[in-house]
């Protein structure tokens, strides 16, 4: 019987030592145990005013809005065109003047002014493309 105690004694410090790694793994790996969310994360939207397409991932340090248009529209398999400077002229086959539209850009629901070749995001920034 004392055997049989030291191997249950065993086994469960075996079984809890598993679950305290586990834990730490969990932690580790940027996870927002209240919100379930990942830290770290990126959003790009682009809405065509007939759809949207969404993307996220994780940020990585000095990224461009460029860099997250590019791809998020790779991912998508959609078509990106530009003029110089990397002027944003269509994407998914909608150009700019288009029935009177432009692709404008938002970051946190604030319109920018500058190229998204010049804009630098952070980490949980929501970009937003949009066809108006």
């Amino acid at each position: 019987m004392g055997e049989e105690h030291a191997k249950s004694k065993y086994a469960t410090a075996i079984w809890v030592a598993v679950a305290v790694v586990a834990v730490i793994i969990f932690l580790a790996t940027n996870v927002d145990v209240r919100g379930l969310s990942k830290k770290n994360e990126i959003t790009v939207v682009v809405d065509y005013g007939d759809g949207k397409q969404q993307f996220s991932g994780n940020f990585v340090n000095e990224m461009r809005v460029w860099d997250l248009l590019q791809q998020a529209t790779a991912i998508s398999n959609t078509t990106l065109m530009t003029s110089g400077n990397f002027k944003l002229e269509s994407i998914g086959g909608h150009r700019n003047g288009d029935s009177g539209k432009q692709w404008v850009y938002y970051v946190n629901d604030r319109l920018q002014s500058t190229p998204p070749f010049e804009t630098m995001v952070s980490s949980g920034d929501k970009i937003e493309f949009k066809f108006e």
